[in-house]
């Protein structure tokens, strides 16, 4: 179908634009960002770059493209000037849709705050967190600390204590990606040696339930 057509090239365009962006690595300037973006083969490619580097497309982001419209003529100063009304519509609709995912997760985070067992309220939603709402919490135990509001801030502490519990991964889980990870077997025999405590039920547990998924996973 269309849509399914539309579906795989945004997705495939995605992929693209993140592989270049990963490849560039810790070099990733605006400038170079802007030359990925000029390149792009695809109005699809330069939303892509959009949604994964919207950040980085600021006010000298901006700047220096326009820099290059004034000093370009003929089919490129057309091009360039393409691309900027492109980047100007798709970051206004990227702005508008983070702003309505902070202004949900707002509310949700406000939800909780009003419920008189906070700790009891964050665990029973946990699955409902997102890194936005994390980030609101955080936002919010700042601002409640710079204003002494000690009782919104003792309620935000009992929030973040939940959640820093539930993000911690169980040492026997982190015990068995060292195990992974380790070059040959009688490296994986000395690590099981000098670690014999955290074999237990849990590490077995934990172990059979990760052969099962890669199990299911290939078949």
């Amino acid at each position: 179908t269309e849509f399914g057509r539309g579906l795989a090239e945004s997705v495939g365009e995605m992929e693209s634009a993140a592989k270049s962006l990963q490849e560039a690595g810790q070099g990733l300037t605006r400038e170079k960002l802007l030359d990925f973006v000029i390149a792009a083969p695809s109005d699809a490619r330069i939303k892509a770059y959009v949604n994964l580097a919207r950040g980085g497309m600021d006010y000298s982001f901006f700047q220096t493209l326009t820099d290059k419209i004034e000093k370009a003529s003929g089919e490129e100063k057309t091009k360039l000037e393409h691309i900027r009304e492109k980047l100007l519509d798709y970051t206004n609709e990227a702005d508008r849709q983070i702003e309505a995912r902070y202004k949900q997760a707002q509310q949700f985070v406000e939800t909780l705050l009003k419920q008189e067992d906070i700790a009891a309220a964050t665990q029973a939603n946990l699955q409902s967190f997102t890194q936005d709402a994390v980030d609101i919490v955080q936002q919010m135990l700042r601002q409640a600390s710079e204003q002494n509001d000690y009782a919104t801030k003792g309620k935000l502490q009992k929030m973040i204590e939940v959640l820093q519990q539930a993000s911690a991964q169980p040492p026997e889980v982190a015990f068995i990606e060292q195990l992974i990870e380790a070059p040959d077997a009688a490296a994986v025999e000395k690590m099981l040696s000098d670690n014999a405590d955290v074999v237990n039920d849990q590490f077995l547990e934990a172990l059979n339930g990760l052969v099962a998924q890669v199990e299911q996973q290939g078949a």
